[in-house]
């Protein structure tokens, strides 16, 4: 989860079941499904859409009775995908902007381009460093945890999770934990090489 303290994220599995893994399975299934449909409605950062789900969910169930708490979480999820799109509204395909536009063959895309350039130097380097920044071990299993795609990257999650000897769900919220240390610190690297230019 992203944002819920320890406590808050016990009292919301424990309100699933009262079996700590019948309440882990219980979560990995609801979580799955949330991004899945945040998939079919077409969302950016579908995982990250689900987190912020399941911890509006978890709020709520401390201030109120919910009976269903998978619907609940659907009707949530409905609101987070609005909230998301009405947010990235504004975003458009580049494709379509420069589809009518004359171009080589052999001329990479409009947005091959902008991604290519996007991914500069600064920013890779920032990125390096504040992987450097955590301790070895964190480094290793955070560059495990995000490799492979969608069923790859889950039986890799999986794996690692074995082999640290976590649950998944313990797993998810200790990569939670340090990918936010590691936006800190790349944000914190972007802004000082930013001021360095200027």
């Amino acid at each position: 989860m992203n944002s819920l303290t320890q406590e808050e994220f016990a009292r919301f599995l424990a309100r699933l079941d009262s079996d700590i893994n019948r309440a882990a399975d219980g979560y990995e299934l609801l979580r799955r499904k949330l991004v899945k449909l945040f998939e079919r409605k077409k969302c950016l950062a579908p995982e990250d859409l689900a987190d912020e789900t399941m911890d509006r969910v978890a709020r709520k169930l401390e201030k109120e009775e919910i009976r269903d708490i998978a619907s609940f979480a659907h009707g949530v999820a409905m609101i987070v995908s609005m909230e998301s799109q009405r947010n990235h509204g504004k975003l458009f395909s580049i494709h379509d902007r420069y589809a009518n536009e004359d171009s080589l063959v052999g001329d990479p895309d409009p947005e091959t381009s902008i991604v290519d350039s996007m991914q500069n130097a600064k920013d890779l380097g920032c990125l390096q460093k504040c992987l450097r920044k955590l301790p070895a071990t964190d480094h290793q299993w955070i560059l495990e945890y995000y490799q492979g795609e969608r069923q790859a990257r889950i039986r890799q999650r999986q794996d690692l999770a074995k082999k640290l000897g976590l649950s998944i769900v313990a797993l998810r919220t200790e990569a939670n934990g340090i990918r936010d240390k590691l936006k800190k610190c790349f944000m914190k690297c972007l802004r000082r090489a930013a001021l360095a230019v200027h």
